[in-house]
């Protein structure tokens, strides 16, 4: 009787495997245009870049003024061959979108690119845009506060909603005027990615105004309701349609979390480990699932910085070389998180030593990661020891040879 639950989630393994996934959206198409509204496409850009997104941008021709005048070279021109298989569409707004919808040729491309997308997304009248290329015919969208009316009449088949910051359809996210744009393109981030991948870009913006929870009308999620009611298991075994994107997996763990059914969450996480791009802080839930059912796990991120804080670094090593053995693919730290975490606790703190002994740590598990030996000269620089000092920097350098900084450092080393 013991084996079955592994049996179960064998077997929902491969249900899941057996269904068609989406993968994860990397390639961002800013479409721009005479008079577009700078924040309107500005700051969107500016949260899909901090989330790690390649973002291009394309317009009618090879300069257009924005609103206000700002003068901008697109990365591509309407009928370049060359452009790069968006994955999300992204439509700002602003005066020119009324000239756009009265452009057969851009009209008929926004069809032929939405065609190939796995989102549509538009800010303010970016959403004349979706309406025009018959993207929004039977759903619900929002626009301008001012505009709503106008574009219920141009567009019938359209249902606007008024007092809403952004509306999910799906495939179709549209999202009220200016710095709406922000929220809604947060909000892309937290389906796709997770919220608290999204709360960070918002923190890294020092961007305040974004309510996770609250301000959008989220529709098309009755998969969602239906696997609360069911569970994880019974839903996949009986080949029912899930979310597939990564972010939404994350949404539903943190629903039964809520409920305190652990192992109903850890089954979310198990699964994203094993078909998505795992991050440290996905171990780092699964470890405190396991560890709520009683299940023997490899220490939380918490418990590792206390075995650095209370027993030192050599000891937080023998744990990670034990969890290595035992787990190979288990993941107890990022290189960023244990990096910052030797800067700010130890280095700033005064403690150089400790600081240089995490990041040795550091690299042994990211012997890769040029920032890490690029510190590890300064740490050496402050204790006034130029040749381990050099030593590291010309590491860093080798690494990332374009970066002028690391090149600099090795450079006033060697006069």
């Amino acid at each position: 009787m013991k084996k079955k639950p592994v049996l179960l989630f064998a077997l929902l393994i491969m249900a899941w495997n057996g269904m068609a996934q989406l993968k994860e959206p990397r390639n961002v198409l800013l479409f721009l245009y005479e008079n577009v509204e700078i924040l309107d496409f500005a700051g969107p850009m500016e949260v899909f870049m901090q989330a790690g997104f390649n973002v291009y941008t394309v317009a009618p021709d090879k300069e257009i003024r924005a609103m206000n005048k700002l003068r901008i070279t697109p990365d591509y021109i309407l009928d370049d061959p060359n452009i790069p298989q968006a994955d999300i569409l992204a439509l700002p707004g602003g005066d020119g979108a009324f000239a756009c919808i009265e452009n057969p040729k851009i009209v008929e491309w926004i069809k032929t690119i939405s065609a190939g997308t796995q989102l549509n997304f538009s800010v303010c009248t970016g959403a004349y845009l979706l309406a025009e290329a018959e993207l929004l015919n039977d759903k619900k969208a929002t626009t301008f506060h001012t505009l709503l009316d106008d574009m219920q009449q141009r567009y019938p088949k359209v249902n606007v909603l008024k007092q809403v910051r952004f509306v999910d359809n799906g495939k179709e996210v549209t999202t009220a005027g200016i710095s709406a744009g922000i929220d809604g393109a947060l909000y892309l981030i937290s389906r796709v990615l997770g919220k608290q991948r999204a709360i960070q870009v918002a923190q890294n913006m020092e961007y305040d105004k974004w309510k996770p929870d609250s301000e959008g009308l989220i529709l098309n999620r009755d998969s969602f309701n239906e696997i609360k009611a069911k569970g994880f298991a019974k839903a996949v075994s009986e080949g029912k349609t899930l979310p597939f994107y990564k972010g939404e997996l994350l949404a539903l763990a943190e629903y039964y979390t809520q409920q305190n059914d652990y192992t109903e969450a850890a089954q979310y996480y198990e699964f994203i480990i094993k078909s998505y791009t795992a991050t440290a802080g996905d171990y780092n839930e699964l470890a405190k699932f396991y560890k709520k059912q009683g299940k023997d796990a490899p220490p939380t991120w918490e418990e590792f910085l206390a075995i650095i804080k209370d027993k030192g670094v050599a000891k937080a090593e023998e744990a990670w070389l034990e969890v290595k053995r035992k787990r190979p693919d288990w993941i107890i730290f990022s290189r960023w998180g244990l990096y910052m975490n030797a800067y700010h606790e130890y280095f700033e703190k005064g403690d150089t030593e400790k600081a240089i002994q995490i990041m040795e740590l550091v690299i042994k598990a990211y012997p890769d990661f040029p920032n890490a030996y690029f510190q590890l000269g300064e740490y050496y620089t402050k204790l006034n020891n130029k040749n381990k000092a050099l030593e590291n920097y010309k590491k860093a350098k080798s690494l990332a040879p374009d970066n002028e900084e690391f090149a600099k450092k090795v450079a006033e080393l060697e006069k």
